[in-house]
């Protein structure tokens, strides 16, 4: 299936997921998802047919949750999402509760330590916690935490209105260090392009963000990724100088 817009997560060893996205010539959400195994890499991709998500996903996040779990979520007119689980068949459906607010744009970070509050207390790998991220219609400055274990969104009721510090936020980038803490690092409001950043800590008692070292340009819809080696979250390109400029960061 032609895929602009997707998603995808290493689910299992071998075997990529790629769900959801648009077929690159209108903006037409897709429900379909397709499984690559590097163990058969000549055959084609499996497409499963009539086992879709549960609504069509593009501009969303695919977050490993367990074994052979993904978390595929929002990217749709609706603040839904799907657990994918993998087997013999592999399935998709919604998860126990939805999320608060219609999101696409958005970050989902899996947290490497457990939340100081009722909100995700006791993540481990085999019981993950995510950070949700911004890209609400809501100017983009709301939260969320995923619970594996319960399959929910328990943000927790004491930090509501706590939202994100600085500004709206849409495709933005997001990495957890080692530390624990998240950051968020630029991204758009909307309209133009950010160089702030800002730190969430799961370990605080209460779960909130404060403002980060700021970018050396704005950026948004930025090449990510977080090296453990150095700790450090590498940004490359996302503004308007060019998509040879590259920054590192951290908290």
């Amino acid at each position: 299936t032609a895929r602009c817009n997707a998603a995808a997560a290493l689910v299992s060893a071998t075997q990529v997921l790629i769900a959801g996205g648009d077929n690159c010539a209108n903006t037409t959400a897709l429900m379909t998802w397709d499984l690559w195994d590097s163990t058969a890499a000549s055959t084609p991709v499996s497409n499963t047919g009539a086992n879709k998500l549960t609504v069509g996903r593009r501009l969303f996040t695919a977050t490993v949750v367990g074994t052979g779990k993904v978390l595929l979520a929002g990217g749709a007119a609706t603040a839904t999402a799907d657990l994918f689980t993998l087997g013999a068949p592999s399935t998709v459906a919604p998860t126990t509760s939805g999320m608060l607010v219609t999101r696409f744009g958005h970050t989902a970070t899996l947290l490497t330590s457990s939340t100081a509050t009722t909100a995700c207390p006791t993540a481990t790998a085999t019981s993950s916690c995510v950070l949700i991220a911004g890209g609400n219609s809501n100017l983009g400055k709301t939260w969320e935490i995923y619970d594996a274990s319960t399959n929910t969104f328990p943000r927790n009721a004491t930090t509501a209105g706590a939202d994100l510090v600085l500004l709206a936020r849409q495709f933005h980038a997001a990495a957890a260090f080692a530390n624990g803490k998240v950051l968020l690092a630029g991204g758009s409001d909307g309209a133009t392009a950010q160089s702030t950043t800002e730190v969430f800590d799961p370990a605080a008692t209460t779960l909130s963000f404060t403002a980060g070292l700021g970018l050396q340009l704005p950026r948004f819809r930025t090449a990510a990724a977080y090296a453990p080696a150095q700790d450090v979250l590498v940004l490359i390109g996302g503004n308007a100088v060019g998509p040879s400029t590259e920054q590192v960061i951290t908290p």
